[in-house]
């Protein structure tokens, strides 16, 4: 099992997201820039930070989401970018659903270890976010409110902060009265690999009782959506 221990901005260089968006963005700033990916024109903004940090790692990932953005002007776009909603539209996790990697550990805000595959069984609402991402702010009421409603019936919303450290993620979750698990994600890139490529927050995963990731959005989303995708598995 790979278990992911608590992160500092003294990492491994921080989550792909920041590797990304140093060239949109030189320079650390808790002012967020709202970008739209060049070939999505209906899809809500995603909002990535800067940094100052220049890796070997961060240059090949920057490389590689170029050559992607230039092969999507020809081709349909990829899974990952576009807006899926087959649960709520077909009523199940269509069959060639992707299993969710769950062999991961994470530390929530109390410090207590939380086991992502202890949570099988359940509906997971997934939401990949941060503190300064104003889309984000907009879609946790929903969650707690979801979180209220379904809780009983089997879901459970779990969001992973990508780029907050500890003495700014826990009185934020106290402020906003969140409900739900929140766990800290600053540095685990096995985390975001395994669930992205993540370029940009929030990015959102409904995934199925059986472990299959149902429904994936990136950007600000449509809470009919999710609250439709989470209904049909439940």
């Amino acid at each position: 099992m790979n278990s992911a221990s608590e992160g500092h901005h003294g990492g491994r260089g921080g989550s792909i997201l920041r590797k990304i968006l140093t060239l949109s963005n030189p320079g650390r700033s808790e002012d967020a820039k709202s970008i739209v990916h060049p070939t999505l024109t209906s899809v809500s903004s995603v909002v990535v930070p800067g940094s100052n940090r220049l890796r070997l790692r961060w240059a090949i990932a920057a490389a590689s989401a170029l050559a992607l953005a230039l092969l999507t002007l020809a081709t349909p776009l990829p899974l990952w970018l576009d807006h899926i909603d087959a649960a709520g539209s077909r009523g199940a996790c269509p069959a060639n659903a992707k299993a969710a990697n769950l062999d991961f550990t994470l530390k929530d805000i109390n410090n207590q270890d939380v086991r992502l595959a202890s949570l099988k069984g359940k509906v997971i609402l997934l939401d990949f976010w941060a503190t300064w991402c104003g889309p984000c702010k907009i879609e946790i009421p929903w969650f707690i409110e979801m979180q209220n409603k379904y809780g009983s019936s089997g879901l459970r919303v779990v969001g992973i902060s990508v780029d907050d450290t500890l003495d700014k993620l826990k009185p934020f979750v106290s402020q906003m009265k969140m409900n739900y698990t929140v766990l800290q994600g600053l540095d685990h890139d096995d985390v975001q690999d395994a669930f992205g490529p993540i370029f940009g927050v929030p990015v959102t995963l409904v995934i199925s009782r059986e472990g299959k990731i149902c429904t994936r959005h990136m950007g600000l989303g449509s809470k009919p959506d999710f609250e439709n995708a989470i209904k049909a598995l439940l």
